[in-house]
């Protein structure tokens, strides 16, 4: 039986590229066992795509401000509510995937400087960031970028990821199962 985790609340978040597995994992958790109090942020992206904002590299201003404003709104919910909050998703993506779009030309200088400073406020705040190692990359109807560009972004998500403090950072590699025993050890 998992010992559930009533300590202080918790901001956990699954982070990393495309085709990483961060919703293959966060679906196949059953947050029950760890908290009795909690908040699961599902993915964004698709909803945005769906409200008819473009995505991945199409991404524009509009795209990432909004993305923006939904991890400061995650974090707002953290820090003003009493529960755990779990996100599929979170500022290290936000702002991987703005840096890529601003060096490709596709977002403001602006916009870029906003990802900056709420990745700077936020990154201090989460307990834990589960970063999921890429796989395989394969587009899909909502990923769809080069392999040279895919490559880029892996890289960004490291070089953001390595300004997490070490405790904060758990790698999750190999197969869903090794990685739901990875996450299992961790929260217990």
């Amino acid at each position: 039986m998992v010992r559930k985790n009533r300590s202080n609340k918790k901001f956990i978040s699954f982070s990393g590229p495309s085709c990483s597995g961060k919703t293959t994992i966060v679906n196949a958790i059953n947050w029950d066992d760890y908290f009795d109090d909690y908040k699961l942020v599902g993915s964004h992206t698709r909803v945005l795509k769906s409200e008819g904002l473009k995505i991945c590299k199409d991404g524009d201003d509009e795209t990432q401000r909004n993305i923006i404003k939904i991890h400061m709104k995650n974090f707002n919910d953290f820090k003003y509510n009493k529960s755990n909050v779990i996100t599929d998703r979170c500022i290290l993506d936000g702002m991987a995937y703005t840096e890529w779009l601003h060096n490709s030309g596709k977002v403001s200088k602006e916009i870029f400087d906003y990802a900056s400073s709420v990745f700077m406020k936020i990154v201090k705040h989460i307990d834990i960031l589960f970063y999921c190692e890429p796989v395989e990359y394969k587009d899909d109807n909502d990923r769809k970028m080069s392999k040279k560009d895919h490559d880029m972004v892996c890289g960004l998500f490291t070089s953001y990821a390595g300004i997490f403090d070490y405790h904060q950072v758990v790698k999750l590699t190999g197969t869903v199962d090794e990685r739901l025993k990875i996450v299992d050890g961790k929260l217990k």
